[in-house]
């Protein structure tokens, strides 16, 4: 369904987070779970920056700590729209006559 799937979640000084990262269709039910641990983890993988590195790779081991992190469990929770959702969205015609007739 629609999903926001990138590669990598981060380049350089520069990550998307949250919903701009891995936004989950609604029909995962998963947004507000993704949007807490999208928040939470990030304040933390900070701290795998915060050696005597500095600058460019300080925030590239923060950015790979985040991901590295999550992304496992945002490919899980995204797979939960994968299954039910023509019921709510039917795409052709097929489709809208099974929802239609489901008892």
């Amino acid at each position: 369904m629609w999903t926001i799937h990138l590669p990598r979640w981060s380049t350089g000084l520069v990550a998307f987070v949250g919903d701009a990262a891995h936004a989950p269709s609604f029909l995962s039910g998963q947004g507000s779970s993704l949007a807490l641990v999208g928040a939470y983890v990030p304040s933390h993988a900070g701290r795998a920056g915060r050696s005597a590195r500095t600058g460019l790779a300080a925030h590239s081991a923060a950015f790979a700590a985040y991901e590295g992190r999550i992304r496992e469990f945002v490919r899980q929770n995204q797979a939960l729209a994968t299954s039910g959702g023509t019921a709510l969205l039917p795409r052709i015609a097929e489709e809208l006559a099974l929802r239609n007739n489901a008892r």
